[in-house]
């Protein structure tokens, strides 16, 4: 990308950076992950906090001017959801979730036990969420504790012998609604 901005504009002076790579760094050694690769940048570079891109980048491409922007996503450096007010271009963060706390990573780990690719299936299981709501009280109320009790969705799900990738959906459909509308 670095090559086509140079090729397209010139040697850029500054490279803005989608997320705080020290930040993150912290939040992977706590997740038990590994290090994260140098990315060797030759210009100087400003980090921006991760939710804070997502949340500018929704108000600059829209027409308001003064609104309220909701970031929700698997993961940034810490956060995984946020909440902002905007006020003549001005950001203040009103509400967040910090990780592991994260309806990104719980629709995933629903996306994988239901049997498909997490980070890209997620539609599927969507729309597999209204082929049935007729499921298993004790399977939801099981997952539902699971979030509840701030479990991390990180790593996948073992969903103990709930195999049922229809069932699997719904409850995760109406988990994460439930969870939205808060």
């Amino acid at each position: 990308m670095i090559e086509f901005a140079e090729n397209k504009w010139g040697v850029p002076e500054t490279v803005y950076f989608y997320e705080d790579l020290n930040l993150k760094e912290k939040r992977r050694k706590f997740a038990g992950q590994k290090p994260l690769d140098d990315l060797n940048f030759k210009y100087p570079v400003i980090y921006c906090n991760h939710h804070e891109s997502h949340a500018r980048y929704g108000y600059y491409t829209s027409p308001f001017i003064d609104c309220t922007v909701l970031v929700i996503d698997a993961i940034g450096e810490w956060n995984t959801m946020t909440q902002w007010k905007v006020k003549d271009g001005d950001f203040t963060l009103i509400e967040k979730w910090d990780y592991p706390k994260s309806l990104g990573l719980f629709y995933s780990a629903m996306t994988q036990a239901a049997g498909w690719k997490p980070n890209e299936e997620e539609y599927i299981l969507m729309g597999a969420s209204a082929v049935t709501q007729n499921y298993n009280i004790h399977d939801y109320q099981y997952i539902k504790s699971m979030w509840d009790n701030n479990k991390s969705f990180h790593q996948g799900i073992d969903l103990e012998g709930l195999t049922d990738e229809f069932e699997i959906a719904a409850i995760a459909q109406d988990i994460y609604e439930e969870e939205f509308q808060k």
